[in-house]
């Protein structure tokens, strides 16, 4: 799937980087926040850390086995080395411009634990992505916490759990 996602070009899309941060800090893409909406503090923002550790990258794909494409949007936070402190999907509009937050949230909620939405403040240390089988799209999800892994698929456009396996330490045993 790797030659599906096409990295973000943050120069060209820089209103949809702001709202995307501004979704995922504070839950609300287009609220007033000095620091991104300063053409300053936010140019900083890009070459002193979105560049250097994170990484946004799109592609379209049928989700949520509908048989409509969807726009995704993957958010790949920390990055460093082999490692990632998290990565997160939302699912944008038609024209790529803004973020679905009515979708994301719907697919999502299942997710939600606590917070405003949940799916957006316990994203740390978790790892979503995609993947094929049998022409069939799931989503499986690491959550680095409590080393488990989680295999969903959508169904009517919700998440439905297929999997779960659990990690355990040698040492736990």
């Amino acid at each position: 799937m790797s030659n599906l996602r096409k990295k973000l070009d943050i120069e060209k899309n820089k209103e949809l980087v702001k709202r995307i941060n501004k979704y995922l800090n504070y839950g609300d893409q287009f609220k007033n926040v000095d620091w991104l909406d300063n053409n300053i503090t936010f140019n900083r923002f890009v070459t002193d850390v979105l560049i250097k550790t994170d990484s946004i990258s799109y592609l379209s794909i049928d989700l949520d086995n509908d048989g409509k494409t969807d726009n995704v949007v993957k958010y790949e936070e920390g990055i460093c080395q082999s490692r990632v402190y998290s990565k997160i999907l939302m699912l944008l509009n038609e024209n790529r411009e803004e973020i679905d937050e009515a979708r994301t949230q719907r697919l999502f909620s299942k997710l939600e634990r606590s917070g405003f939405p949940g799916y957006l403040t316990n994203r740390h240390y978790k790892v979503y992505d995609i993947f094929f089988y049998k022409n069939e799209v799931y989503i499986d999800i690491w959550d680095g916490r409590i080393s488990e892994l989680t295999v969903y698929s959508i169904v009517k456009n919700k998440l439905c759990e297929i999997c779960e396996y659990k990690f355990i330490n040698k040492e736990e045993k």
